[in-house]
């Protein structure tokens, strides 16, 4: 038998569920034909599906046609859920693209297809509702060779018709004077055709001749014999068992083999316990699984969609991003720590819903692709854990690059530290994404070193300096880099590496980007002055509109800002007559840049999680250096001609910029505050200040008591950060900490130390760890500095608790504190002070991200 796997995709609407039933029934996989109207079609099988009758998950099913057992997948037609559907495409064999008969290729439509052609996956056309389509076949044909490819051709045509659709064709058919099955065959699978299928699944027409189309031209796909798989989704079963839908693309597997986790630093094992065959939503078990299945994974914990198994490599990041942020707002009395933690399980089965929590203000901040989805989830977590979360306004996701080529230089030489990287950054085509190079002689870095460095600047989701959006269409190589034979970790390639983008862009001319839908809009041929005027108004990049009958088409680019609402407004005015088709149009300049960046008020060299600047050592002590001061300092020359420090002008943030050139004025009273009406002026236009000098207003009274020495505005103290560690509560919440001090508690104690002492040196607050020493007899207490952090053992008859609480009571008036510790009580004492607090789990994956990143060694 040939094993295929058959995505079909679609526009919403275009008939593909009901492709799906025409299929399935044909090859009585199914005994009776489901209606996606009627609420019972065979994979719909989801509530939410089967209400609103139209596909949310991918499912999968299995047919037999003559020597052919195929894996159906049927995905998602709705734009929200392109990421749903874009997951699947990474292990199909073919794809049947289903196109509406009556309205032809419409705008997700060509997403659709720009998916594919990245994949390369062999596609079959299948043009649907011709039973009640006004258009010809010629005009369909023609439409589709017009707006996807001259590749598109009906097989029901001669030889001769079929060759001109590609010169390479044409070469077979003018050397042999035929087209042999196996030509056709290779052009299909080679995507120089592309057989194009009239039909209505509704009637069943069409669907014997799909069939026929596959079972004549598909070819297998060839596979290696040693194991590999690729996961492409995971989910739960409705006992909650985690499951991992993959595709065996090598060998084979049997259940209770033990699969290997690459991404860890330290390769994870897992036993497989269980393989399932699915078709709808009943299943059938094997104990084994062989190249070419699409099967399900049980037992895995530690699997995530688009990771390679065994010899696969992992599956390249998606293409489709989320383009909302929602603010994701819990009921009265549930603990939104807890919901987080919750959500982010649903967010290892979607990875596209990037899930944020701030711990200061306990938000919740969730990426999505649209309303609809935004709908959805909150059925869904309603479903799952009970609990009806709403949501807030849904905010832009932009993203940013740069217009020029920089050099970026990072340093990082804290205590017992040492890395230095030379970075380029040049500009790339709107949607490649990140792109990374090497340059750099192995005479100059290390190749482990190399390795590290490249490895950082692919993962990691660097961040823009005008808003701290996401950095996109920037190709960043790797020129030059040092390390120190003694001093140099694991971790500080990670940090020179982060710090060298992130100086780069402080010099780079930067730009905001943000996303656009591709838009189709029909209205009545009277109402298009209208339409016009609208999208002008709403910054889009639109086509000339075709009449087409009594309707006018409009064609272009909106952006996603301007857009979201415009469906209804497109219903009123057009009394139900007009339609509009949105989908993905990538990324594109921000219609509004200035007034998005001053809205946003982002501070880069504020942001402690992606530092502009670099660290040095002098006298045994690091310190920072700002962006703009690291090029004096580096150890190693710039790499290019053009990166010249002299010429390079920093990026300033706007209203800093403003409050500066307001310096410079002097728009100050006499005792170098601004006058009360100067200071109202200013606050209602530039926003509250932020200013380098903070200063008092003096009352007469003040003033008379210090006539002989005017009042001076005071330097601005920026308060010191320190954060205060309950040592033994934080060894015994973590598990691997636990087990070690069951062992050796000193050992427990040194392991903590170190590795606070290497997080001190990322996040640069002082940190204190305190450690109960009461029960012992005599004891004075004791305090003692670590390499760069500090110990405390406390004394007679004292606490952690009681030595964090008085701590906090006396500092807390000019510093900012934060005691980590997961006791209740003393959360709650210490948050009364004007503390903030974090539990030991909160920060044991605080520190795990840090070591994600490969900041730490653990």
């Amino acid at each position: 038998m040939r094993k295929l796997t058959v995505g079909i995709l679609a526009h919403v609407d275009a008939g593909k569920t009901t492709l799906s039933e025409g299929l399935l029934y044909q090859c009585k996989t199914i005994r009776k034909l489901g209606r996606v109207d009627h609420g019972d079609s065979y994979l719909d099988g989801e509530e939410i599906e089967r209400e609103r009758g139209v596909t949310v998950f991918s499912k999968q099913a299995r047919l037999t046609y003559g020597d052919m057992e195929i894996t159906l997948l049927d995905t998602p037609g709705h734009v929200d859920f392109s990421a749903e559907m874009e997951r699947t495409l990474k292990v199909l064999d073919y794809a049947i693209l289903v196109v509406s008969g009556t309205d032809g290729v419409q705008s997700h439509t060509k997403t659709l297809w720009k998916l594919l052609q990245e994949y390369g996956i062999p596609t079959v056309i299948f043009v649907n509702k011709m039973d009640i389509s006004h258009h010809s076949r010629e005009e369909l044909l023609n439409a589709l060779k017009e707006d996807l490819s001259e590749g598109c051709v009906s097989l029901k045509e001669d030889a001769e018709e079929i060759a001109t659709a590609h010169e390479v064709l044409l070469e077979q058919y003018l050397e042999k004077g035929e087209l042999s099955s196996e030509d056709i065959a290779k052009g299909i699978v080679c995507r120089l055709l592309y057989p194009v299928i009239f039909g209505a699944a509704l009637k069943e027409e069409g669907i014997k001749e799909l069939l026929e189309t596959f079972l004549q031209y598909a070819i297998m796909p060839k596979y290696e014999d040693d194991f590999r798989a690729m996961v492409y989704k995971i989910d739960r079963d409705k006992n909650g068992e985690r499951l991992s839908h993959v595709k065996i693309t090598g060998g084979s597997v049997a259940v209770k083999s033990f699969l290997c986790h690459k991404k860890s630093e330290e390769p994870l094992e897992e036993k497989l316990q269980g393989i399932r065959f699915y078709n709808g939503e009943k299943y059938e078990t094997k104990s084994e699984a062989c190249a070419g299945d699409i099967c399900t994974f049980v037992g895995l914990k530690d699997s995530y969609a688009g990771e390679g198994l065994g010899e696969e490599a992992d599956i390249a990041a998606s293409y489709l991003e989320p383009v909302l942020s929602y603010e994701v707002i819990p009921p009265e009395g549930v603990d939104s720590a807890k919901l987080y933690l919750q959500l982010k399980e649903m967010g290892e089965e979607d990875p596209t819903l990037q899930l944020d929590y701030v711990e200061e203000t306990k938000e919740i901040k969730i990426q999505l692709m649209g309303p609809f989805q935004l709908e959805v989830l909150q059925q869904e977590i309603k479903r799952r854990y009970n609990v009806l979360v709403t949501f807030g306004v849904g905010k832009i996701m932009y993203r940013e690059t740069i217009e020029d080529v920089v050099e970026g230089v990072g340093h990082f030489e804290p205590l017992r530290h040492y890395a230095e990287v030379h970075v380029k950054l040049e500009p790339m085509e709107r949607g490649s994404g990140i792109t990374v190079d090497n340059v750099c002689s192995t005479d100059v870095l290390g190749k482990n070193y190399q390795q590290q460095v490249l490895s950082v600047l692919k993962k990691r989701r660097h961040k823009g300096v005008l808003t701290g959006a996401l950095l996109t269409d920037v190709k960043i190589t790797l020129l030059s880099g040092k390390s120190h034979t003694k001093h140099t970790e694991g971790g500080d390639f990670s940090q020179a590496s982060q710090r060298a983008v992130r100086q780069g862009l402080m010099k780079a001319k930067s730009v905001l980007l943000e996303p656009y839908y591709q838009l189709t809009l029909q209205v009545p041929a009277a109402m298009v002055g209208r339409a016009m005027t609208d999208l002008d108004r709403m910054k889009g990049k639109i086509l000339p509109p075709q009449i087409q009958g009594e309707n006018g088409v409009i064609t272009g680019k909106v952006p996603v800002a301007t857009a979201m609402d415009y469906a209804t407004e497109v219903a009123s005015y057009t009394g139900g007559l007009g339609q509009l088709s949105l989908a993905n149009g990538g990324y594109d300049i921000c219609h509004n840049q200035e007034e998005i960046i001053r809205e946003k008020d982002y501070r880069p060299e504020e942001d402690r999680r992606n530092p502009t600047g670099s660290v040095f050592c002098s006298g045994g002590v690091g310190y920072i250096v700002p962006a703009s001061e690291v090029e004096e300092k580096m150890h190693l020359p710039l790499a290019l001609e053009d990166s010249g420090k002299d010429e390079a002008e920093f990026y300033v943030p706007p209203k800093q910029k403003e409050w500066d050139e307001k310096k410079k004025e002097k728009v100050y009273d006499g005792y170098g505050g601004l006058t009360a009406e100067l200071e109202e002026i200013f606050v209602r236009e530039f926003g509250p200040i932020r200013s380098p000098i903070a200063y008092s207003k003096v009352t007469s009274r003040d003033y008379d008591k210090k006539k002989e020495t005017p009042y001076k505005p005071r330097k601005y103290d920026k308060k010191k950060r320190y954060i205060l560690v309950d040592g033994y509560n934080v060894i015994f919440a973590w598990e691997y900490l636990n087990d070690l001090a069951k062992m050796d508690l000193s050992a427990a104690r040194g392991k903590l130390l170190d590795i606070l002492s290497d997080y001190q040196g990322y996040v640069g607050d002082d940190v204190i760890v305190v450690f109960d020493a009461y029960r012992v007899k005599g004891n004075p207490g004791s305090s003692e500095k670590y390499h760069n952090i500090y110990v405390v053992y406390t004394k007679e008859a004292q606490t952690a608790d009681a030595y964090i609480e008085k701590a906090c009571h006396e500092m807390i008036p000019k510093h900012d504190i934060t005691v980590v510790t997961s006791d209740g009580t003393e959360q709650i004492i210490v948050t009364g002070a004007g503390a903030y607090r974090i539990s030991s789990r909160e920060f044991y994956e605080e520190v795990q991200r840090v070591k994600s990143e490969g900041i730490l060694n653990q």
